[in-house]
């Protein structure tokens, strides 16, 4: 671990316990020097900015039950999964703001952006499913059906799958 890392995540550690109403998961870009956690029952998110002088702490309200999240590759937009809604609010990054909610089938768990930035994969336990949407468009390209049965028995994906 990088050594000028240290002291942001201890801080990060101390400013999290304050955050208001159940911190969850957290996410972050260290070359911008942000951090997102998702607040579960107050709906909200928590940015942190550290690239000021002063540690600056935002609350961007999303809706219900914010489950997980991610930033994209380039730091430019966090989306966030709400549990049981069938949403995803997108939130631009420098802005600490919602510019957009998607609308997506299922009870949503976790985000996770490809390396490349240009595909969402999203979890959804009740299905069994692995949701793919493409960031450009907002739109759904497949849901890959029992990814969860499948790393419960240690099987992988198919290459090319997602």
């Amino acid at each position: 671990m990088p050594k000028n890392i240290l002291p942001l995540l201890l801080l990060l550690c101390a400013m999290v316990a304050r955050a208001p109403a159940q911190s969850y998961l957290i996410v972050g870009n260290a070359e911008q020097k942000k951090v997102f956690t998702t607040n579960i029952r107050s709906g909200a998110v928590t940015a942190f900015d550290f690239s000021a002088n002063n540690t600056t702490l935002t609350q961007i309200a999303v809706g219900d039950q914010p489950e997980g999240l991610d930033i994209t590759p380039d730091g430019k937009e966090v989306w966030v999964a709400h549990r049981g809604a069938g949403d995803i609010s997108v939130i631009d990054a420098g802005a600490k703001k919602v510019i957009e909610t998607i609308k997506a089938p299922g009870d949503l768990y976790r985000v996770r952006f490809t390396p490349d930035g240009k595909r969402a994969l999203i979890t959804d336990p009740q299905a069994g499913e692995l949701i793919v949407i493409e960031r450009a468009t907002r739109k759904e390209l497949k849901s890959i059906p029992d990814h969860l049965s499948s790393a419960r028995q240690g099987r992988r994906l198919p290459r090319g799958e997602v």
